[in-house]
């Protein structure tokens, strides 16, 4: 099965802008891991948001073990961050293509009591049903912490479109709408391919 691995970093207030280049720089670099089909990152006003796309669970734990990752975890985002969360997602099977005139959303479902499944799947399917290019699914290794997650890559004209949409999907999650962890990534978006 498909996985997308996605990383929300949120940035120390005294970072300076090199810093952040750098650790995208670093981020970048991770397409050349054999098991990377393809990487999106991006900023926003105080996060660093990667989607990496693998080609099944078992290259979670060649990924996470390869020096252009611990690099990038080390010396691009540890300097620079105050705090992190992550989620490995089955998601479908397709991966992105190069393209430069990207923002993306990332989003995570925290877990709680009192969730069912058919809930977090017809979530996933209204996000699915949204402007732009979607992987979404359900966690694979963080149950405890996160149930589902994603990513939705959208062309930078459809951004007032996507972001309306999107309200409206909300409208109707009921409470499962405060479960949700979101960031809008509009600066310095790359997706590169291996």
């Amino acid at each position: 099965m498909p996985l997308l691995h996605i990383i929300n970093a949120k940035i120390k207030k005294t970072t300076f802008e090199n810093e952040i280049a750098a650790a995208l720089e670093k981020a970048t670099a991770m397409s050349n891991i054999p098991v990377v089909n393809s990487i999106a990152s991006g900023l926003s006003d105080d996060s660093i948001g990667i989607g990496v796309w693998l080609d099944n669970t078992d290259d979670l734990e060649t990924f996470a073990a390869s020096e252009e990752h611990l690099v990038f975890i080390m010396q691009g985002l540890a300097p620079i961050i105050e705090s992190l969360w992550s989620a490995a997602i089955d998601c479908n099977d397709s991966i992105p293509s190069k393209d430069i005139d990207l923002i993306f959303w990332l989003y995570a479902f925290l877990d709680h009591e009192g969730i069912f499944e058919w809930e977090i799947q017809k979530i996933l399917n209204d996000i699915a049903h949204l402007p732009g290019r979607s992987w979404e699914g359900i966690t694979i290794e963080e149950r405890d912490h996160f149930r589902a997650g994603g990513i939705v890559l959208i062309n930078k004209n459809e951004y007032e479109i996507f972001s309306k949409k999107l309200e409206e999907a909300k409208s109707n999650w009921g409470d499962l709408v405060n479960s949700l962890t979101e960031e809008f990534y509009t600066q310095d978006t790359l997706v590169s391919t291996s």
